[in-house]
C-alpha cells in the first residue's frame, strides 16, 4: 500500500484481530510491545518493511499464532528462546534480515512447525540433533546461513512425514547419510553449497517420492549411482560444479518427468546415447558443459520438444551438428562452443545458421571454438528477432558477413573474431542497432571502416584489430560515446588521428597501434581521463608529446614507441 512510519502502539486494542497483514510497504523502527495483547492473531507478515532492533520476545504472548512472517527486514540480535513457547506455531520465516549467534535447538520442539526459513542471516553453530526430533515436521529450511558440523546418522528416525530439506549454502562437511533414504515422504532435498565429501549415496534412489535433487557445489567424487534412474517422479537433478566421474548412467535418460538436469562442471566421460530424447518429453533445460564427454550430439535431441536450454560446452564432442536441433521451436539458448564440432556438409554455408531460423525464441547461440569450416548463409537473416548474442569466434569461419545481418535488430553481441572472414564490413552493419559488443578481431577483413558503424549508439567494446583495414579512420568514431574499449591496431590504417577520439571522455582503453597513421599528437589527448590503456605505438606519428596528458592519471600501460616524436619524456610524465 505504500504505507510509512512506524506502527502506533494503539493497534493492540484491536482484541479480535486474528489476521494481520503489512507485507511490502516501509514501516521502520521496533515492534510496539502493545501488539502482544492481540491474544487472539493467528497471522502476523511485516515482510519487506524496514523493521529493526531485536526480534521481540513478548511474541510469546501470542498463545493462537501460526504463522509469522518477520523475513526481509533489518532486525539484529539473537533469536529469542521465548519464541520456542508459542506451541501453536506451523510457519516461521526470519530470513533475510541480519541475526547473528547460534541456531536454537529448541525451535525444533515446536510441535506443529512445517516450515522454517532461517536463510539469508548471519546464523552459525552445528546442527543439533533435535532439529531432527518432532515427526509432524514437514519442511526444514536453513540455506544460505554459516551452519557447519556433520548430519547425524539417524537424520529420518523421528521423521517419517518430512517432505522438504533445505540445507544449501552452509558449512557442513562429512558424507551424505544413506539413511536419508528412511525419508519416503521427501519431495525435494537440497544439500548444494557444502562442503560434503564422499560418493552419492545409492540409497537415495529408493525416495520414489522424490521431485527435486540439488547435490551440486560440493566435494563429491565417484560415479553417478544408477539407482538416480529409479527416482521416476523426478523433476529438477542438479549435480554441478563437484567432482564426479564416469558415464552418466543411462536410466536418467528414461526418467519421463525429468524437466531439468544440470551436470556441468565435473569429470564425466562417455556418450549420449543415440536414443536421447526419445523418453524425455518434458525436458526444458539440459547443462552438460565443461566435462569429458565424447562422441556425437545425437540427432535424437530434437525430440526432447519442450527443450529450452541446451549448454553442452567445453567438452570434446565430434562430428556436425544436427540440423535437427532446429525443430526445437522453444528453444533459448544453444552453447555448443569449445567442441570439436564441424558443419553438416551444405553448399548453403552453415547449416545449423539456416536450421535454427525456425527457433524464433532463440536468444543466445555459442558455437566457438569449434571447427565448422563453412561460410555464414545470408539466411543469418531469418534468426530470431529475440537474438541477443551470436558467438562464434575461432570456429574456422571463411566468406563474408551477410548484408543480412542487419536483420537482427535486437542482437547485443556478436563476436566472429579470430576466423578466416573476408571481404569488407557490410554497410549494413548499422541495422544491428542495439549491438553493445562488436568483435571482428584477427580475419583478412579489407577496405575502409563503413561509416554507419558510427550509428550504433550503444557499442561500448569495438574490436577490429589484426586485419587488413585500410583508409583513414572514420571521424564520427568519436560519437560513438559509449566505448568503453576501441582496437584498431594492426591495420593499414593511414592519414591522422581524427580529433574526435579524445572526445570519448569515458573511454578506458584505446589501441590504434601498428598502422600508418602520422601527424602531430593532439592537445585533446588529455581529454581521455579515464583512460588506462592507450597505445599509439607503431605508426608515423610525429612533432612533441603534449603536455595535455598529465590529465590521464589512470594510466597503467602508455605505449608510443616506435614513432618519430621530436620529445619523448617531457618531466610530467613523473606523475604516472
Amino acid at each position: 500500500m505504500g504505507l510509512s512510519g512506524t506502527l502506533p502502539p494503539h493497534l493492540g486494542n484491536l482484541s479480535f484481530l486474528a489476521y494481520f497483514n503489512i507485507t511490502n510497504n516501509t514501516f521502520h523502527g521496533p515492534l510496539p510491545e502493545e501488539l502482544s495483547h492481540l491474544r487472539r492473531l493467528q497471522y502476523f507478515s511485516g515482510r519487506g518493511n524496514f523493521f529493526e532492533g531485536e526480534i521481540p520476545p513478548w511474541l510469546a504472548s501470542l498463545p493462537r499464532l501460526k504463522y509469522l512472517f518477520l523475513n526481509a527486514n533489518g532486525f539484529s540480535g539473537t533469536i529469542p528462546e521465548s519464541i520456542c513457547n508459542v506451541s501453536t506455531l506451523q510457519t516461521l520465516d526470519l530470513s533475510k534480515n541480519q541475526l547473528a549467534g547460534t541456531i536454537l535447538p529448541l525451535i525444533f520442539n515446536i510441535p506443529l512447525l512445517k516450515i522454517i526459513n532461517l536463510s539469508n542471516n548471519q546464523l552459525s553453530g552445528a546442527m543439533p540433533s533435535s532439529v531432527f526430533s518432532e515427526s509432524p515436521l514437514l519442511d526444514i529450511d536453513l540455506s544460505s546461513n554459516s551452519l557447519s558440523g556433520v548430519l547425524p546418522q539417524n537424520i529420518c528416525g523421528n521423521l517419517p512425514n518430512l517432505q522438504g530439506l533445505f540445507l544449501s549454502s552452509n558449512q557442513f562437511s562429512g558424507e551424505i547419510p544413506s539413511s536419508l533414504s528412511e525419508c519416503r515422504q521427501l519431495q525435494v532435498l537440497d544439500l548444494s553449497l557444502n562442503n560434503f565429501s564422499g560418493t552419492i549415496p545409492r540409497e537415495l534412489g529408493n525416495l520414489t517420492m522424490l521431485k527435486e535433487l540439488y547435490l551440486g557445489m560440493g566435494n563429491l567424487t565417484g560415479e553417478i549411482p544408477s539407482e538416480i534412474g529409479n527416482l521416476q517422479n523426478l523433476q529438477v537433478l542438479s549435480l554441478t560444479n563437484s567432482s564426479l566421474s564416469g558415464p552418466i548412467p543411462l536410466a536418467i535418460f528414461n526418467i519421463s518427468t525429468i524437466q531439468v538436469i544440470t551436470m556441468a562442471i565435473n569429470l564425466l566421460t562417455g556418450t549420449l546415447p543415440s536414443s536421447f530424447g526419445f523418453s524425455m518429453p518434458n525436458l526444458m533445460q539440459l547443462f552438460l558443459g565443461v566435462n569429458n564427454l565424447t562422441g556425437p550430439i545425437p540427432s535424437s535431441l530434437s525430440n526432447c520438444s519442450q527443450l529450452t536450454c541446451l549448454d553442452l560446452t567445453f567438452n570434446s564432442f565430434s562430428g556436425s551438428i544436427p540440423s535437427s536441433l532446429g525443430k526445437l521451436e522453444y528453444l533459448q539458448w544453444l552453447h555448443l562452443g569449445a567442441n570439436n564440432l564441424t558443419s553438416e556438409p551444405s553448399s548453403d554455408g552453415l547449416s545449423i545458421i539456416t536450421a535454427l531460423g525456425n527457433c524464433r525464441y532463440l536468444r543466445r547461440i555459442d558455437l566457438g571454438q569449434n571447427k565448422l569450416n563453412a561460410f555464414l548463409p545470408s539466411s543469418i537473416g531469418n534468426l530470431s528477432s529475440n537474438l541477443k548474442e551470436l558467438n562464434m569466434p575461432n570456429s574456422k569461419l571463411v566468406g563474408g558477413i551477410p548484408s543480412e545481418i542487419s536483420n537482427l535488430s535486437g542482437l547485443i553481441l556478436f563476436s566472429v573474431g579470430d576466423n578466416k572472414l573476408s571481404g569488407r564490413i557490410p554497410t549494413t552493419i548499422a541495422g544491428i542497432s542495439e549491438v553493445q559488443a562488436l568483435d571482428l578481431q584477427d580475419n583478412k577483413l579489407q577496405g575502409p571502416i563503413p561509416e554507419d558503424i558510427c550509428n550504433l549508439p550503444s557499442l561500448a567494446f569495438l574490436d577490429l584489430s589484426s586485419n587488413r583495414l585500410d583508409g583513414s579512420i572514420p571521424f564520427c568514431i568519436g560519437n560513438l560515446t559509449s566505448l568503453r574499449e576501441l582496437h584498431l591496431d594492426s591495420n593499414r590504417f593511414t592519414g591522422i588521428i581524427p580529433d574526435s577520439l579524445w572526445n570519448i571522455n569515458n573511454i578506458l582503453m584505446l589501441n590504434i597501434s601498428t598502422n600508418l597513421l602520422s601527424g602531430n599528437l593532439s592537445l585533446g589527448v588529455g581529454n581521455l581521463k579515464a583512460v588506462t590503456v592507450l597505445d599509439l605505438s607503431g605508426n608515423q606519428l610525429s612533432g612533441e608529446i603534449p603536455n595535455s596528458i598529465e590529465n590521464l592519471q589512470n594510466m597503467l600501460n602508455f605505449s608510443l614507441s616506435h614513432n618519430t616524436f621530436q620529445v619523448i619524456f617531457p618531466n610530467h610524465l613523473e606523475i604516472w
